[in-house]
């Protein structure tokens, strides 16, 4: 079970894995209160009891890589806190409308049909597929975009056999604020058109 180790700077709260439920519990011997900001939630952060627990949901799921809120101890003097992480229920990724954060390798969620990804690429790159084309609507659109500057790019891969552009090579983003937009090809069922790009 993956573990967080929390003391007085706010630590990220991230999925590893696609889920639809995250907990988090305090699991150190000597507990203390801590706070936590859910990024679903506009109430600010949030105090929790010594030992306890929170939960981030959502009906939905996400992906991985996605970054849920932060957490970190109410006492700025505290000592180094342990918090196991326990992940659970479907994910699948982004639903229509949405923006999401991802910053690790993954494929998009066939669901996704007007979806913003706001990428990651850190110092050695992910790569994100696209939706296989056959599982997504005649409206599916999907926007990548590279919001850090680190030397790590982001390509956006076809599912299988599907083309960009009628081409089986990746699209590849390489600099801060670079994106792409995606949409399902009317006319070829198996093609996604880059329909914006800057």
């Amino acid at each position: 079970m993956p573990t967080l180790q929390v003391g007085a700077a706010a630590v990220n709260v991230a999925t590893s894995i696609a889920c639809s439920s995250l907990r988090i519990k305090q699991i150190s011997s000597n507990p203390a209160s801590f706070f936590v900001t859910d990024n679903l939630l506009t109430v600010g952060r949030q105090q929790i009891p010594a030992g306890g627990a929170y939960v981030f949901s959502q009906a939905q799921g996400w992906l991985a890589g996605v970054v849920l809120g932060t957490v970190q101890m109410a006492d700025p003097n505290a000592t180094i806190q342990s918090f196991s992480v326990e992940e659970s229920g479907p994910g699948g990724g982004a639903l229509d409308n949405s923006r999401q954060i991802v910053a690790s390798s993954q494929a998009v969620g066939t669901r996704a049909s007007d979806v913003l990804l706001e990428a990651v690429a850190g110092p050695n790159g992910i790569t994100l597929t696209l939706p296989n084309l056959s599982m997504v609507g005649q409206s599916a659109k999907i926007r990548v975009m590279m919001i850090d500057a680190g030397p790590g790019s982001v390509s956006i891969a076809p599912y299988g056999t599907n083309t960009i552009n009628g081409g089986s090579s990746a699209y590849s983003l390489g600099n801060q604020w670079q994106y792409v937009q995606l949409e399902r090809d009317i006319n070829d069922a198996n093609n996604w058109l880059v329909t914006a790009a800057n």
